[in-house]
């Protein structure tokens, strides 16, 4: 029987491995303890990838952004969301991740053209 450690670590280094699939550059990654969750996460991290992208900062200037941080959780039934959105971004399963990460990979790479390049 796997604990929910082997399982988060499992989680991160499949999520890992597709971001890097997707061309994305990781910077640095944070684990975040999901043992206050009650058991509804398998898994929380923060990735810092490399980012191109230019936004108005809250004074109207623009500003290059390096790196942006990403936010995913894993839930309990493998659903891997990338919390950048109001609504759910799932952006595939952590059960499938381990025999195909290819669905995965597109949805990473589409994101990474548009929100980490700006549609370069």
């Amino acid at each position: 029987m796997t604990t929910l450690k082997d399982k988060s670590i499992l989680a991160q280094q499949l999520i890992k491995k597709s971001l890097e699939d997707a061309g994305i550059k990781i910077k640095k990654h944070e684990f975040c303890n999901t043992e206050w969750l009650n058991g509804d996460l398998i898994y929380y991290g923060f990735f810092y990838v490399k980012s191109s992208i230019q936004h108005l900062d809250c004074r109207g200037n623009s500003r290059d952004f390096k790196t942006m941080v990403l936010p995913i959780t894993v839930d309990n039934s493998g659903e891997i969301d990338l919390e950048v959105a109001p609504d759910d971004f799932i952006i595939g399963n952590l059960f499938d991740l381990e025999q195909d990460n290819t669905k995965t990979v597109e949805i990473l790479k589409n994101f990474k053209s548009t929100d980490l390049e700006g549609g370069k």
